[in-house]
């Protein structure tokens, strides 16, 4: 039986004897104990030459708010230690500002990688990668490993390409369930701090840290390459009491509901809402540390850190509300939707603010354990495409990869000498497979180079969200030689990336109205209003769905259902109800036999007193050894999604 002794005291522990098991002689034998029993030698042995890997994700988590890099608050005692004991990059950043982007890159080392996460959209997902061109769990496999991934993020379930890369990937998805608040109401002066007391956003990292367990207590005689995903930093953050030590549990805010902002842009949060948001981060990060160390414990109990080399990062940052009004880690998002019917223009677009400052782009890394210097702070710009290389590096480990990042290793001699002319970060709307923008970073100036019809910008550093300046003006050569750097560099490998082939998708997929072409549409004030629209989709046989809003305009609390006319194709219209609410739903059309043609949906609404919003359609592809996902299963999907703000 495990012993029950003092936590922090099994912390110490762990970080006391990580440097010394790393000075220890090769070929010494060392039998981590557990309350006298010895961890079995066949469970994930290491040896000097073939540690094992633990890389720790955690998501949304932007350096400047762990204590390490000197934020005022004891936010993150146990990757402190950590720190202290291994190699703290000051100056890393990431290469994109959303999960499946970033992810996608860290884990293959390149600028340009296709899309490994699950999409809502086809166009990245169904990209062919190139050879040279690998995922980093293939690579430690081929190597002699025994890879595995653990993740809690919904872009990533073992079915992705990412989980399917793995030797074994256990994807946590979320419970829906209603924990018990004590009996109190939900509102009163506790609401700020107890209002997520009834729903799990997301799988908590005590699941993450049970199914380690279960992994290391496998036979298995190969060396580990764990890669986990966590995501306590990612909103809407679930705090226990012990978390809440930065939030004032007598304020409440009319604009924050569920432990995050009601919206991206657009607020007016007063300073106790800013100090709320804040206590909501920062409580997330302690959290999230707390488990960190949990997680080592257990490791180290089981033998898994002698020889280990272990690694903290994440994907992109925050922001939360510092100048009153931004918050998250939005794209340039920009969609539309069509509207017939109702006192409202026929199009409607909408789009999120493109959030490109430090505090989302800035992310830590630290590293630690066999063959990596004490105690180090590295001074010279790194980024996350750097890591795989640096490891593969440090390992002497061989692969016909190719990468785009560089590895790090000269840095433990010469911490403040530079090994980047300038580091690199794209920026892109969601899911969209469109040119996005290229960002250089050097050691003076951000610069972000336009797309056809955008500006270039250009931003002195440090490039925060409460003191960003213009450069622009003051220095346009700088941005004229920060153009050509990228176009030398950056555009010959985005041209090879837009230039892969693609698959016909075996995974649902969402088409928006911006996506496809308005074939016909009826006057404005003429009943009935008839629209149809063309989506050029690859060739297959799919099942169609429409993604829709319908509403009665006028007549308070009318329930009777909206009749849409509806028809697929070729199809005769056929007439449907819906419920009458603000809120998008699903209108099955069918079968549909794609053959180099665009599919075209045809929608009618009689009824002048209905606002009708067309939002895109669903393809659901019926090839393919995997059953097509059940509406049910589709709808699952984007709550999950909402939940965590990916989608509004």
């Amino acid at each position: 039986m495990r012993c029950r002794i003092e936590r922090s005291m099994r912390s110490m522990r762990f970080f006391v004897l990580l440097p010394l098991l790393a000075l220890l002689p090769a070929g010494v034998a060392i039998v981590a104990t557990n309350c006298g029993a010895p961890a079995s030698p066949d469970r994930h042995a290491a040896s000097p030459a073939r540690p094992n890997v633990i890389w720790i994700c955690l998501d949304a988590c932007r350096a400047k708010n762990l204590s390490c890099y000197g934020y005022d608050r004891p936010t993150s005692p146990n990757i402190d230690r950590l720190a202290a004991h291994g190699v703290l990059f000051e100056q890393n950043f990431s290469q994109a500002f959303n999960t499946p982007i970033s992810v996608s890159q860290f884990l293959t080392g390149r600028h340009f990688p296709v899309c490994y996460a699950e999409t809502r959209e086809w166009r990245e997902a169904s990209r062919v990668p190139p050879e040279e061109e690998q995922l980093a769990p293939r690579i430690f496999s081929e190597n002699g490993y025994y890879s595995v991934m653990i993740g809690t993020q919904e872009f990533f379930p073992s079915r992705s390409r990412l989980g399917r890369g793995f030797d074994r990937t256990y994807f946590l998805p979320h419970k829906v369930i209603t924990r018990s608040a004590g009996g109190e109401s939900s509102e009163g002066p506790a609401k700020a701090a107890r209002q997520f007391d009834t729903v799990e956003p997301y799988a908590p990292f005590s699941r993450i840290v049970e199914t380690v367990e279960r992994v290391l207590r496998k036979e298995q005689s190969k060396p580990l390459f764990l890669y986990i995903h966590a995501m306590e930093t990612h909103f809407p953050h679930v705090l226990e009491p012990e978390y809440r030590r930065w939030i004032d549990i007598d304020y409440t805010s009319d604009l924050i509901g569920d432990g995050y902002p009601k919206q991206y842009s657009g607020n007016r949060f007063s300073p106790q809402d800013i100090e709320l948001l804040r206590g909501f981060y920062d409580g997330g990060i302690l959290k999230a540390d707390d488990y960190v160390g949990r997680l080592l414990d257990l490791l180290h109990a089981e033998g898994a850190l002698d020889d280990a080399i272990v690694l903290i990062t994440s994907d992109h940052g925050e922001l939360i509300g510092e100048n009153a009004d931004f918050v998250g880690h939005a794209q340039y998002n920009h969609f539309s939707h069509y509207v017939l019917g109702g006192p409202f223009p026929d199009r409607v677009t909408m789009q999120n603010p493109c959030y490109t400052h430090d505090e989302v782009c800035h992310v830590p890394l630290i590293m630690a354990g066999a063959g990596l210097p004490e105690g180090l702070r590295v001074k010279a710009l790194t980024q996350n495409a750097d890591i795989l290389p640096t490891l593969l590096d440090m390992l002497g480990m061989k692969t016909s990869a190719r990468f785009d990042g560089k590895s790090l290793r000269t840095l433990f001699a010469e911490p403040t000498r530079s090994v980047h002319e300038y580091v690199f970060c794209r920026d892109t709307s969601y899911g969209l497979d469109a040119t996005p923008r290229f960002i250089a970073r050097d050691a003076q100036y951000k610069y972000s180079m336009g797309i056809p019809g955008e500006e270039d910008l250009l931003w002195p550093l440090p490039d925060s969200i409460l003191t960003r300046g213009e450069a622009l003006t003051s220095a346009p050569h700088i941005a004229a030689m920060m153009r050509e750097r990228l176009e030398r560099d950056m555009a010959p490998l985005w041209q090879a990336y837009d230039a892969l082939p693609r698959v016909t998708p075996a995974s649902p997929f969402l088409e928006r109205i911006d996506s496809a072409v308005l074939e016909e549409a009826s006057p404005a004030g003429e009943t009935p209003r008839r629209a149809t629209f063309a989506f050029s989709v690859p060739d297959g046989d799919y099942e169609v769905d429409l993604d829709v809003m319908a509403m009665h305009t006028a007549g308070a609390g009318r329930e009777e259902p909206v009749i849409a006319g509806v028809s697929l194709q070729d199809t005769p219209r056929v007439e449907q109800k819906l419920p009458s609410t603000p809120n998008s739903t699903f209108l099955r059309l069918g079968l549909a036999r794609i053959r180099q043609a665009p599919c075209r949906i045809t929608v009618d609404i009689a009824d002048a007193d209905v606002l009708f919003t067309v939002l895109g359609a669903w393809f659901r592809p019926l090839h393919g050894s995997a059953p097509p996902a059940s509406t049910d299963d589709l709808r699952g999907k984007e709550e999950s999604l909402k939940t965590l703000g990916y989608i509004q």
